[in-house]
């Protein structure tokens, strides 16, 4: 018959995992939950861009993270549906809030009649007739950057904020 030799070792001594390893750990772990929460429930969103409207910022084929945002500003790229077709959503930069008064006069924009300016400079487009709207609080003026070449608010006037997705917060190029 065979013995079996029984070895008579210590146990190995544990280490301890240091406090900041620790709370590293969890706090990653609670950033993946987190971020997996909020894309299962609709809170952050992707999509490809389809036209050059906001060329030069986005461009055809470039992918988009979207996020719900707390509070919308002037400034952000923001996704909405469109008034009069709600399941077509499209990305424009806001470049009013209400309560304000935006104009187009002489192919530029006008908000609170002061000039804005896409961020890339501007070249009036002259094909946008001379027009006012008065906005209310809950709206937006929504307006692609590429103004020549983009369907926007100045052709289907402001946006409720109801209709508003969300903004822009990661861009990966197509």
């Amino acid at each position: 018959m065979s013995s079996i030799q029984m070895s008579a070792h210590a146990p190995l001594p544990r280490r301890r995992i240091p406090v900041w390893r620790t709370v590293i750990g969890v706090g990653v772990l609670a950033f993946v939950l987190t971020l997996l929460f909020e894309i299962m429930t609709g809170q952050i969103r992707r999509f490809e861009v389809t036209s050059n409207s906001m060329a030069p910022t986005l461009k055809e084929g470039d992918k988009l993270l979207v996020v719900q945002p707390k509070e919308y500003r002037v400034g952000d790229i923001v996704v909405f549906s469109r008034p009069e077709a709600p399941k077509t959503l499209l990305i424009k930069r806001a470049v009013a809030h209400g309560p304000a008064r935006v104009e187009t006069r002489g192919g530029y924009l006008y908000v609170d009649g002061a000039r804005n300016d896409p961020p890339q400079g501007d070249y009036p487009d002259r094909s946008t007739p001379d027009n006012a709207w008065f906005l209310h609080a809950d709206e937006f003026f929504l307006v692609g950057d590429n103004r020549m070449g983009s369907l926007d608010s100045r052709h289907f006037g402001p946006i409720p904020l109801s209709r508003l997705k969300g903004i822009l917060v990661l861009k990966d190029q197509g």
